[in-house]
């Protein structure tokens, strides 16, 4: 069942709208084969294509979101075509006309974004889960599940040797998804006692509760107005400059990120913490770091800005 379409939008950024037409691809492949699987309707499934929500002046966009009777899929869904290495520690690079540029870990992406899902339903638990007689059920057991859904064109390389398990080339994704579902379902029905049961299955009425929840929570990005209150120079100008300390106006700083990301003064040991609000359309960002330099990036918007490089190596923007 396909709870949710996505959004209609046509962007004129090659980058965005290779995001979108994968977006688009994933989306039609689920329709058309789940409108023919009997699997379907057993394990309950339920496909939001395009969520955002919106809370506490933070957004979040999930791709795609699977629900079923015994568990949530989140969906990491790449445009890349080219290559990819996967090194030891995780980090991703993409190979494209022979030039390496680091991508964000779409591993890491979704890991947010399930966690994100995760506390919203515990917060939101006795609303959209059933009360027994003896408990009221809750998330806490509740199966979440994330796929990276890769290209099918392209090679993608591990340091280890093997690729992480959530990947999966796109024409692929459906197979995993029932594949996923149907593990959960096999676990549920296990020789757990019932009470564990109840609280990881869903019954229909809190299918139909969560499915009504996900779309109501539903908040589409207003592109336009982003365009229109926020120009390139205002968008700069809500950045502080961190390449001097703001206290005594010494350029000897750098970036310390073992506890947080703050940035140092050497000379008068002043402490500026690092402002994560996107400057395009203000939502809360996080810093990535790319060897010695760090971005703030923005999954509402896309944004990706570059505001330190440890060392001063370039200079002070104007």
């Amino acid at each position: 069942m396909i709870a949710k379409e996505l959004d209609p939008y046509v962007s004129n950024h090659d980058y965005e709208q290779a995001i979108l037409t994968a977006q688009e691809d994933l989306a039609f492949l689920m329709k058309v084969i789940f409108a023919k699987n009997p699997a379907v309707k057993r394990l309950g499934i339920r496909v939001f294509n395009g969520l955002r929500f919106e809370m506490d002046n933070y957004a979040i966009q999930i791709d795609h979101l699977i629900l079923h009777k015994y568990g949530m899929i989140v969906i990491e869904n790449r445009s890349e075509t080219a290559d990819i290495d996967i090194n030891l520690i995780g980090q991703w690079t993409q190979t494209y006309k022979n030039k390496s540029l680091k991508i964000t870990s779409p591993l890491e992406q979704g890991e947010r974004k399930m966690e994100f899902i995760r506390s919203v339903l515990e917060h939101n638990h006795k609303l959209l889960r059933q009360k027994t007689s003896k408990n009221q059920n809750d998330f806490k057991e509740f199966a979440f599940d994330l796929i990276v859904a890769i290209s099918d064109h392209g090679n993608i390389n591990s340091s280890s040797g093997n690729s992480p398990i959530e990947i999966c080339r796109r024409s692929n994704v459906v197979d995993a998804i029932l594949q996923i579902a149907e593990d959960q379902r096999k676990e549920a029905a296990s020789i757990f006692p019932r009470i564990y049961r109840q609280s990881k299955a869903l019954n229909n009425d809190e299918l139909f509760r969560l499915t009504a929840y996900f779309r109501k929570s539903h908040t589409p990005l207003d592109r336009s107005k982003i365009r229109q209150n926020q120009t390139p120079t205002q968008a700069k100008a809500l950045k502080p400059s961190y390449y001097s300390c703001e206290n005594c106006g010494s350029k000897q700083v750098f970036m310390e990120h073992n506890n947080g990301y703050q940035l140092y003064c050497l000379d008068c040991s002043h402490i500026l913490e690092i402002d994560k609000h996107c400057s395009s359309c203000n939502k809360q960002a996080y810093v990535r770091r790319d060897e010695n330099k760090f971005y703030l990036e923005c999954e509402n918007c896309l944004n990706n800005e570059l505001i330190f490089v440890d060392g001063n190596i370039i200079a002070v923007p104007d």
